[in-house]
């Protein structure tokens, strides 16, 4: 008997020794073990995100411009500018055909002529018609009263059509004198519109509207940014604040103070404004405005990025990290793991602090850092030489364990 309960007290222990091994080799192997990868980033592409917050779109326009209208039942004689022509005060832009506006007054004046000459004639029918009256037994003097009040009502309507007419060749008199249209406004002509669909009345403006401008002129060196943000985010930015105003190509830079957020404008359908939001394709578009300290250097035109003002200094030539990747349990001895290309294997490197966000929790690394590294995020899997990839991998769930064996009397 007691052979037998030793013979099963050695199995159970063979039992869990193989248990504990066959643990061990599967579920306990570190990532340099096994074929698990890190999850690794480049630097640099971290850096597309600034380090400082949300980033916007956004173009150089103009604070002023002047509007010049197309008078549609006048002809145009002749353009004197071109698009791009600086004006000022007082320049000539455009001219009417005035040839057509002078036939126009003569054809008024002979309808004058022979309102006046109606007016004579039925004063003097007028005339005959009271002697004739005077003379005329009381049953027939209704007839001639009724024709004298009608010669008189005509009258009174001939009058006033040769009023109404003397006016408009007043105004057309008027349209002939000022028949060269000068500028009331000192900039640049930014946009002539065709005035064939001024007449027609197919100048549309952006809303889709009929629109009678002819002319656009803007004013030189008085710029300001238009952005443009989404209704998701439109709630991250407040007049007042301040903002950083960078060039797309290449590391100029301005700064400014977002004046106002135009929420009655709706831009969605406005196809040369974009938004730097991944996902915010069907969302509504509004614009909103920066007023710069300074314009040196900015084109009309121009296309910008911009972004809060968190008050450093950062430029494109700088590594700003989030503060989760840096791992600082030693303040002095600060580290990162990073691997020098993608599939290299995992390193702690360490690295040397500058600048600090606190608004944001970023950290410029001044030195152990290229923007050509991979970085990973510092977990308990992160272990010197552990293989590395940039392709994100959702881990596999663990599987389910075996339920413990149990052992009856008489196994």
């Amino acid at each position: 008997m007691k052979k037998r309960i030793l013979a099963i007290i050695l199995v159970l222990l063979a039992i869990g020794a193989a248990g504990w091994a066959i643990y061990h080799f599967v579920f306990s192997k570190s990532p340099a073990d096994t074929q698990d990868k890190i999850y690794v980033q480049l630097v640099g592409s971290l850096q597309s995100y600034g380090g400082y917050g949300n980033r916007y779109n956004g173009v150089v326009d103009t604070q002023k411009s002047e509007k010049v209208e197309f008078n549609t039942s006048y002809k145009l004689k002749e353009v004197l500018v071109a698009e791009g022509d600086h004006v000022n005060v007082g320049d000539p832009l455009f001219t009417y055909d005035t040839e057509s506006i002078s036939l126009e007054i003569d054809q008024l004046n002979l309808e004058i002529q022979k309102y006046n000459m109606e007016v004579e004639t039925n004063t003097a029918q007028i005339g005959e018609l009271s002697k004739l009256m005077e003379k005329a037994p009381d049953s027939e003097k209704l007839d001639y009263s009724t024709q004298i009040a009608e010669l008189q009502t005509d009258i009174a309507q001939k009058q006033y059509d040769i009023k109404t007419k003397q006016a408009e060749i007043l105004k057309k008199e008027t349209s002939i004198e000022n028949a060269t249209v000068l500028s009331t406004f000192e900039g640049t002509v930014k946009k002539i519109a065709d005035p064939d669909a001024l007449i027609s009345g197919t100048n549309l403006d952006s809303s889709g509207n009929p629109d009678n401008t002819f002319i656009t002129i803007t004013a030189e060196g008085d710029f300001r940014i238009r952005g443009t943000i989404t209704e998701a985010n439109i709630y991250e930015i407040s007049v007042g604040e301040r903002v950083l105003v960078r060039s797309r190509i290449n590391d100029d830079q301005w700064s400014g103070t977002i004046s106002s957020i135009d929420t009655q404008t709706n831009e969605t359908g406005n196809q040369n404004m974009y938004v730097y939001d991944s996902g915010s394709e069907k969302a509504s578009k509004y614009p909103f405005f920066v007023d710069l300290d300074s314009t040196e250097g900015l084109m009309l035109g121009q296309h910008v990025t911009i972004e809060p003002d968190t008050g450093a200094d950062i430029t494109a030539d700088g590594i700003w990290l989030d503060g989760g990747f840096i791992v600082q349990d030693d303040p002095d001895s600060p580290f990162v793991w990073a691997a020098a290309s993608e599939g290299a294997p995992l390193e702690k490197r360490s690295v040397e602090l500058g600048r600090t966000i606190e608004e944001t929790g970023q950290y410029e690394i001044s030195s152990g850092l290229s923007r050509n590294d991979y970085i990973a995020w510092p977990d308990s899997y992160c272990r010197e030489g552990a293989p590395t990839t940039s392709e994100y991998i959702i881990p596999d769930e663990p599987a389910e364990q075996e339920p413990d064996m149990v052992f009856q009397d008489g196994i």
